[in-house]
């Protein structure tokens, strides 16, 4: 007979080093697993398949390249660039902007702050310049390069020139880009559902 198999109605022992067995649930549950028990479990082996398989995901996804221009999310809006009582609406498709390009851009106007005004006067920064510089930026459609060409001011500045009767529209604009570059709570959720 074989030592090694199991005595009918005695509990089986695991060998030492073993991953120990995972406990699945009979039924999905209404709320998420409490972090802090997920980040344990984890750590003591004893983790839930999902809770696995979401943290194998956010590996495999660490460890991509990071997107490119052309990768990044992109939507219509409409925009009533008439009067309230006269709309007259206009559609721009916008993309996010990555981190560099930010960055690049709130750099920019800081070295053109203490240009203009001295360095201590630097963090005083344009935010309506910044925005327009953003939203430049974020525009795909209509192509912003074809009034530099034609008009030869630079995107940023038709931006602003363009919506000076209504700068609303530059906060607004700013905001939807910002939105779909990540700032948003809606791509956040807590894990336990909270």
């Amino acid at each position: 007979m074989d030592s090694s198999a199991p005595t009918p109605g005695l509990p089986v022992e695991s060998p030492p080093n073993a991953p120990p067995e995972l406990d699945l649930p009979d039924a999905p549950q209404a709320a998420g697993p409490d972090p802090q028990t997920v980040v344990e479990d984890l750590g003591a082996g004893k983790a839930k398949p999902e809770s696995v398989s979401e943290a194998e995901e956010a590996l495999r996804w660490l460890l991509e390249d990071p997107p490119e221009e052309d990768d990044l999310d992109v939507k219509a809006v409409r925009l009533n660039i008439g009067k309230h009582d006269e709309p007259r609406w206009i559609e721009l498709q916008i993309r996010a902007v990555a981190e560099p390009d930010i960055r690049r851009i709130r750099q920019g106007a800081q070295k053109r702050a203490a240009k203009l005004r001295g360095a201590a006067a630097a963090a005083a920064l344009d935010e309506t310049d910044i925005n327009c510089r953003v939203i430049a930026k974020a525009i795909v459609v209509p192509d912003l390069t074809v009034v530099q060409r034609e008009r030869g001011v630079q995107p940023h500045d038709w931006v602003r020139l363009k919506f000076a009767a209504k700068p609303g529209h530059i906060t607004q604009l700013v905001g939807e880009v910002y939105e779909l570059s990540g700032y948003d709570d809606a791509d956040l959720t807590d894990v336990g559902g909270s």
